[in-house]
C-alpha cells in the first residue's frame, strides 16, 4: 500500500534538498576557482608577475571602495596571498552588486519611499522636539536626533508609545489590535512558523479577510526555509491573505545576493497602529514553546504619527517584492493622532544604502555619548574590534556599561566570537551578563535612562551591513524609565561573568573565539 508524506515531512525534505544543492552549487563555485586560479598561476612566471599586479590594484580598489570594514581585510589578505583566486572570488561575491544598483525599480522605490516620508514629515514636530527639556537638557539627544533627521528619517511627536517586556504580551494586544482592524494589516518577519500563535493569528486574518480587511503579509525566504513551501503559500493566497516571499533563496546562487536578507519585524494595522522589535511570527517568542528556557524578548508599539514610518518601509519592501510600485502612499497616512508626551524616530536599514548604515551609526552615536549608563541586551556581539574598543572606551570614561547576553544559545559559533570579546570588555571595566532562564533575544539599549531603542538590529555585522533592518528611537517617553526597569529585572536574573571563569575555560576554548572572528562577517 503506498505511503503520502505528512506535510511536515515533505516540507523538511523540500528544504534539506534546497540547502543541499545550495551547498552544491557554493562549493563547486569554489573548486571552480580554485582550479582556475592554480591553472593561471602555473602557466608562466611572466604571468604570475601579471596577477601579482592586478591583485595590487585590486587591494587599493577594496581599500577604497569596499563599504564593509568588517570584511575589507579579509578580502585584501586574500588577494594579496592568492592573487587570482581572490580576484576571481571578490568578483563574483564581493562586489555589492545589490547595495550600488541605483536604477530600475528598486531605486525608484526607494526615492518614493523617501519622498513620502519627507511629504508626511511636520516642521511643527520638529520645533516641539526643539523647545522640549530633553532635547535641550541631554546633547547627547540632540546629536542623534539630528543625526537621523540627517539620513531622512525625520522626528515624530504625537505618537503613542508602549513598551512590551516579552514576546507573549506583544502578540496578546497585537491580535487584540487586528481583530479592530477596518482596511488593512501589514505584516513583515524573518522566520514564520505554524504553530500555537499562528493558529491564532490565522484565525483573525481570515475573519479579517472575510469582512474586507486587506492583508498583506511579507516572509523571509531563508528565514522561512523549513517552515514554508509554495503549497502552504498558495493555500493562504487562496484564503485571500496576499503572502509573498522576500529574495527566495533558489535565485541568484551565482552570487552572494541570497546574503541579503529581510530581518525586519513589523506589524501595521490601519495606518494607525504598528509594532516592531526583536519577535519572530513563531510559537518560541511567545515562550509557547521552549527549546532554550524562558526566550526573552521585547518590542515597542506605536500609536499615532510615528506608524507612517514603520507602513513606508513595509510598502518599499513590499514594491521590490512584487516588482511593483505602489500609486501612492497619502493613502496610508495615520489619522488617529494622539496628544501624548514623547518623540521619536523611524528608521531603517538595508544593503542598498550601504556606506550610509543608519542603523550602525545611530546605535554608534548612542554607545558614543553615553555619559552616565549605557545598557545593552542582544542575542551575538559578533562586531569588529573597533566597535569593541569604543565600548571599552566609554567604560573607562566613568560610564556604567552593561552587557547581557544569552546562556542558552541558537547559534554556538556566534556566541564563541561573542565570548572572545568578553576578556578585553571586563579588563575595561564592562559588566557582562548571561541570561541565566534561557535565550535573550532582545534588542535594545537604553542610554542614561533619557533615550532608547527597540529594533530588529543584532550587534553583528550581518545586521549592519548585510540585512534589511528597522526599528525605532526614542526619547522624553514614560516608556524608557519601564524599559530601564525591566533591564533591571533581566540583570537580577542573569550571572556576571568573570576573567577568572573565561580563563578557567583553557587556552583551546578562547582560542576557537579568536579564529571563528575570521569568519565573523558572515555571521
Amino acid at each position: 500500500m503506498a505511503t503520502t508524506k505528512s506535510p511536515e515531512r515533505k516540507l523538511f525534505f523540500n528544504a534539506t534538498t534546497h540547502l543541499l544543492i545550495l551547498a552544491l552549487f557554493f562549493f563547486g563555485q569554489i573548486a571552480l576557482i580554485a582550479t582556475v586560479s592554480v591553472f593561471l598561476q602555473n602557466i608562466s612566471g611572466y604571468l604570475m608577475v601579471f596577477l601579482y599586479f592586478l591583485a595590487l590594484c585590486f587591494c587599493l580598489f577594496i581599500s577604497t571602495a569596499h563599504d564593509n570594514p568588517s570584511t575589507k581585510v579579509f578580502w585584501i589578505v586574500l588577494t594579496a596571498i592568492f592573487p587570482a583566486f581572490g580576484i576571481l572570488l571578490y568578483l563574483m561575491w564581493g562586489l555589492h552588486r545589490h547595495g550600488k544598483r541605483r536604477h530600475g525599480l528598486e531605486h525608484q522605490s526607494h526615492i518614493d519611499s523617501e519622498t513620502a516620508l519627507y511629504a508626511h514629515s511636520d516642521a511643527a514636530d520638529r520645533q516641539e522636539e526643539e523647545q522640549s527639556e530633553a532635547f535641550q537638557k541631554h546633547a547627547s539627544i540632540r546629536l542623534i536626533s539630528n543625526y537621523l533627521t540627517n539620513q531622512d528619517f525625520p522626528v515624530y511627536a504625537r505618537t503613542g508609545m508602549t513598551y512590551f517586556a516579552s514576546g507573549e504580551t506583544l502578540f496578546d494586544d497585537c491580535i487584540e489590535e487586528m481583530s479592530k482592524a477596518k482596511r488593512y494589516i501589514f505584516i513583515s518577519f524573518f522566520i514564520f512558523r505554524e504553530g500555537q500563535l499562528w493558529d491564532r493569528v490565522y484565525e483573525v486574518l481570515l475573519r479579517k479577510v472575510a469582512e474586507g480587511v486587506e492583508v498583506r503579509m511579507l516572509v523571509d525566504g531563508a528565514g522561512t526555509l523549513f517552515s514554508l513551501d509554495r503549497d502552504l503559500i498558495h493555500k493562504y493566497r487562496s484564503e485571500g491573505i496576499h503572502i509573498r516571499w522576500f529574495n527566495p533563496t533558489y535565485k541568484y546562487i551565482n552570487n552572494l545576493y541570497l546574503n541579503y536578507r529581510n530581518h525586519q519585524k513589523i506589524i501595521v494595522i490601519d495606518s494607525n497602529i504598528g509594532y516592531t522589535g526583536g519577535v519572530n511570527l513563531a510559537d518560541e517568542y511567545a515562550n509557547l514553546t521552549s527549546p532554550l528556557g524562558y526566550w526573552k524578548d521585547t518590542g515597542v508599539k506605536l500609536r499615532g504619527r510615528a506608524v507612517f514610518g514603520l507602513t513606508n518601509t513595509f510598502i518599499n519592501m513590499w514594491d521590490q517584492t512584487v516588482k511593483t510600485l505602489s500609486k501612492s502612499y497619502a493613502q496610508y497616512y495615520p489619522d488617529d493622532i494622539p496628544q501624548t508626551h514623547g518623540f521619536c524616530h523611524v528608521f531603517d536599514d538595508g544593503p542598498y544604502n550601504n556606506p550610509k548604515n543608519p542603523a550602525e551609526g545611530v546605535i554608534c552615536r548612542m554607545i558614543e555619548t553615553a555619559s552616565e549608563t549605557l545598557f545593552i541586551s542582544t542575542p551575538y556581539l559578533a562586531v569588529s574590534l573597533d566597535f569593541i574598543d569604543t565600548l571599552c572606551r566609554v567604560s573607562k570614561s566613568g560610564v556604567r556599561v552593561v552587557i547581557v547576553v544569552p546562556c542558552q544559545l541558537d547559534h554556538w559559533y556566534v556566541f564563541e566570537v561573542t565570548r572572545s570579546f568578553f576578556s578585553r570588555l571586563l579588563d575595561a571595566g564592562v559588566e557582562v551578563y548571561r541570561y541565566s532562564p534561557g535565550m535573550i533575544h532582545s534588542k535594545m539599549i537604553i542610554v542614561d535612562r533619557a533615550h532608547a531603542i527597540v529594533s530588529s538590529v543584532n550587534l553583528d555585522n550581518r545586521s549592519f551591513y548585510t540585512q534589511y533592518e528597522c526599528g525605532v528611537w526614542f526619547f522624553d517617553s514614560p516608556e524608557i524609565e519601564r524599559m530601564a526597569d525591566d533591564f533591571d529585572e533581566i540583570i537580577s536574573h542573569s550571572y556576571a561573568v568573570t576573567v577568572e571563569e573565561i580563563r578557567a575555560e583553557g587556552l583551546i576554548r578562547n582560542s576557537l573565539g579568536h579564529l571563528m572572528r575570521i569568519f565573523s562577517p558572515l555571521m
